[in-house]
């Protein structure tokens, strides 16, 4: 964003160098984390959706083991399976 003066009562030039050094930063400090954002966003994204199945053991572990838990608390209430 850059302020241009058009009439003849311009403020003194180190003023509008100020005010563009300003927006510039501004909006690399806004850009920058928002882009490193995206960046990491899509990375994850790649690896998620890279396989239609689970990539490792450990996600059927996981699994395996969030069944095993239901399991044990439904046979502490009903004495089914879950």
């Amino acid at each position: 964003m850059q302020l241009v003066w058009s009439d003849s009562n311009t403020p003194d030039k180190s003023f509008i160098r100020a005010w563009n050094d300003l927006m510039q930063k501004r909006l690399f400090t806004v850009l920058l984390p928002l882009g490193l954002l995206l960046l990491f966003l899509v990375g994850m994204a790649v690896i998620e959706f890279a396989t239609p199945d689970l990539p490792d053991n450990d996600g059927f572990y996981h699994i395996k083991l969030a069944w095993l838990s239901a399991l044990k608390d439904s046979n502490r209430t009903s004495h089914g399976s879950p």
